[in-house]
């Protein structure tokens, strides 16, 4: 992938105080993209600062969507050659069947939005993928999964015999925001070591 892709583009992450949406910002932001950081916690944003000088930290929950839209807006019209947008959600405690089914229910909500999204932005150039990743060792994904018990039953199900890595998404993202990937639009991206297929 040519690093020199990536300059003087312009990307806003949310979610990019932690884990994945960190990993994300910290590396667009060292192949030359001028990022736009939001996070709910001004802590993980002066720590994201103080690692990487060049990203711009916004305070904000993206629940608020009119302080979203004007930080979007503001953000993404500043100088550059391309744009793009890294939304990161996630969510932890999945302890109960009600839980899991609403985890499923949400998840193929955004794989639908994903599908909807591609044929009324692809007009527009605009290309919209999702990344599905299995459990991940972030922080919160280490204390979700240090059951020995609960580990190897999910472990067994996913073929590579793993969790993925934080950049092990990151890759997966940064590839789907490069020219590369430019006739990719609409997919939903399992990074899982195989695991949907063994429900097959």
């Amino acid at each position: 992938m040519e690093e020199t892709e990536f300059k003087d583009k312009r990307a806003l992450v949310t979610g990019a105080g932690k884990g994945i949406g960190r990993g994300i910002a910290v590396r667009l932001a060292n192949l030359g993209t001028k990022v736009y950081a939001i996070s709910r916690t001004q802590t993980d944003l002066d720590n994201l600062k103080q690692e990487v000088p060049s990203v711009e930290t916004r305070l904000l929950d993206i629940s608020d969507w009119e302080t979203t839209r004007k930080v979007v807006t503001k953000g993404m019209a500043t100088r550059g050659t391309g744009g793009a947008v890294v939304n990161i959600s996630s969510i932890a405690g999945i302890r109960t069947t009600m839980n899991h089914s609403c985890y499923s229910t949400s998840k193929a909500a955004l794989d639908m939005l994903t599908l909807s999204l591609t044929h009324e932005l692809g007009p527009k150039k605009i290309r919209v993928n999702s990344v599905n990743p299995t459990v991940v060792m972030t922080e919160m994904g280490k204390r979700g999964w240090n059951d020995p018990e609960k580990k190897a039953a999910a472990l067994a199900k996913i073929p590579v015999g793993r969790f993925a890595e934080i950049e092990d998404i990151v890759n997966a993202t940064v590839y789907l925001l490069s020219d590369k990937s430019s006739m990719i639009n609409g997919v939903v991206l399992p990074v899982d070591g195989g695991m949907i297929n063994s429900f097959v």
